[in-house]
């Protein structure tokens, strides 16, 4: 809650672009623009660093934004799932990338940690820094050659991990609201309720960061349902274990089968477990976040999540807390997810009601004769093709990503 001014800031620019292309009227892929805001919150959030992420049309964006993209892309490609033997080209050229990433952030940390020394030794910082980098430094008066590296591959994590996954989710989410008439005024009526019915970007931020705005954001429960039902929807990671052979690993399944999978990678696939009819009923594939409201489980205020079947206070959950798993569960759940979802809502309140998303190519809307879109018994439009998670070549959201999304500015 601490870092609220930092999404603030960083959301501002993301608005510039969208101000920019609803102005021109041109398409655009959102995702693009969702994935670079992402970035640059989690790269300040994690080194206090400015990446400049989302200057990608100018000298301006940072080398380690352009040398993180190429590496990317290397892993993208069509031949990613063959041997590597077979493309030496491709693993050098991943291992120079490779090694010209790591320079840059061990760089970083240097500096940081030169900073923290002079600090502790002029005594000057009256304020503690809250970045991650800042944090793990703290109390280590000497960079040893394993702290550098423990470091750097700790901070890599966190980058790819803090910005891929909350930039697919926000894609999503807007996607659904554009075909979504019904849940789009919930959150609009929901955002005018909690932070009055000036929807300007600035009157948003100035409730945000008044005295009591951090509850603010804990008000906003539908909208926090949305995102969770996108999330169920449209899990943009997951997870994968493995037992070393030898361990004696055994799984047993309903039909009475065993299988030692010992050495064998588990994939925990969270899009069948949160489309389990048993659990969702008959609108297992719908979009629904009405579903969710009530339910604390997987978002939680404290930051703690609860395993049991009833909640903090006492009621029963609706679903049970294993059926909700984007963020994954036990000791090895994600940290950094009530990050993503505070990341969420405040965008969420500040573009929600200033745009109108409209989908082009793959998953637009299907018009009548006269151009207008049709509901469909769901209460959604009508599209002409339906939308999902693929990998391609452009990003993880594949399909997704090779439509584009036009922006309007909204009038009210």
């Amino acid at each position: 809650m601490t870092l609220l001014p930092c999404i603030l800031d960083k959301t501002a620019i993301f608005l510039e672009h969208l101000d920019r292309y609803a102005s021109s009227g041109k398409e655009f892929p959102l995702n693009k623009l969702t994935i670079n805001l992402t970035f640059d919150i989690i790269g300040a959030i994690t080194m206090n660093v400015d990446f400049d992420a989302q200057h990608s049309e100018s000298s301006a964006q940072g080398e380690f934004i352009r040398l993180y993209d190429q590496m990317l892309k290397t892993y993208t490609a069509g031949d990613s799932r063959l041997p590597w033997w077979m493309y030496p080209g491709r693993e050098w050229r991943r291992y120079q990338l490779g090694k010209q990433i790591d320079w840059h952030l061990e760089q970083l940390i240097r500096a940081k940690h030169a900073e923290y020394k002079q600090q502790q030794q002029q005594q000057a910082s009256k304020t503690k820094a809250r970045d991650i980098l800042s944090l793990s430094l703290q109390g280590s008066d000497e960079l040893s050659k394993e702290l550098l590296t423990d470091t750097r591959d700790q901070i890599k994590t966190f980058l790819f991990a803090g910005h891929d996954t909350t930039g697919i989710l926000l894609a999503w989410l807007f996607y659904e609201l554009s075909r979504s008439p019904q849940v789009l005024k919930a959150v609009r009526d929901e955002l005018d309720e909690v932070f009055g019915p000036d929807p300007d970007p600035a009157a948003v931020r100035a409730k945000l960061l008044a005295p009591g705005g951090e509850e603010l954001i804990h008000r906003m429960s539908y909208t926090t349902a949305v995102i969770k039902e996108v999330l169920r929807l449209y899990p943009p990671a997951g997870t994968a274990r493995m037992t070393p052979p030898g361990a004696g690993f055994t799984v047993n399944t309903p039909d009475g089968q065993s299988f030692c999978l010992d050495g064998a990678i588990l994939y925990n696939c969270a899009t069948i477990i949160q489309r389990d009819r048993r659990v969702f009923g008959d609108t297992a594939d719908d979009f629904v976040p009405e579903r969710w409201l009530g339910d604390k489980a997987g978002i939680m205020s404290a930051g703690a999540q609860e395993d049991t079947e009833q909640q903090s206070d006492g009621s029963a959950r609706k679903i049970p807390p294993g059926a909700w798993r984007p963020f994954e569960r036990g000791p090895r759940n994600c940290i950094g997810q009530d990050l993503a979802t505070i990341e969420a809502r405040v965008i969420v309140a500040v573009v929600a009601r200033r745009y109108d998303f409209v989908k082009v190519g793959l998953g637009e809307l299907d018009v009548d004769e006269k151009g207008q879109p049709e509901l469909n018994e769901k209460g959604q439009y009508k599209t002409k093709s339906d939308m999902y998670n693929v990998s391609g070549p452009e990003n993880c959201v594949g399909c997704f990503g090779t439509g584009t999304l036009t922006a309007s500015r909204l009038h009210r």
